[in-house]
């Protein structure tokens, strides 16, 4: 839809560009003649309204990309506290592995007990 608006807008300006019209002022002190391009006031108020258009299309687009940048503000965070939270965790074959060598030295060292005894 955007996509249309803008191209509509860009046919509408390249219209107006091509109603410029020329107006011969006569000089009372000098007979030269001067042309001056003008519009008319219709063609003023379409450019107003094409420029209003324009603006509400960049003010819309501005806060859709503000509303997207809050989500990704909240996903990152988010991110990071569940990034921190795996550091601190272990990896459950990892711990049995361990709990199972701590198991097995405590045995040892019993038994090394049992024998100094």
């Amino acid at each position: 839809m955007a996509k249309e608006e803008l191209d509509s807008l860009q046919n509408d300006f390249s219209m107006l560009h091509q109603e410029i019209s020329t107006e011969i002022v006569n000089n009372a002190s000098n007979s030269n003649t001067i042309a001056t391009p003008t519009k008319s006031n219709q063609s003023n108020d379409a450019i107003d309204q094409k420029i209003d258009k324009f603006i509400l299309v960049f003010k819309e687009k501005d806060k859709m990309l503000e509303e997207k940048n809050k989500v990704i503000f909240v996903l990152q965070q988010r991110v990071t506290e569940l990034e921190t939270k795996i550091q601190h965790m272990v990896a459950l074959p990892d711990f049995n592995k361990e709990k199972q060598e701590a198991i097995v030295e405590k045995q040892k060292l019993e038994e090394r007990i049992s024998q100094l005894k």
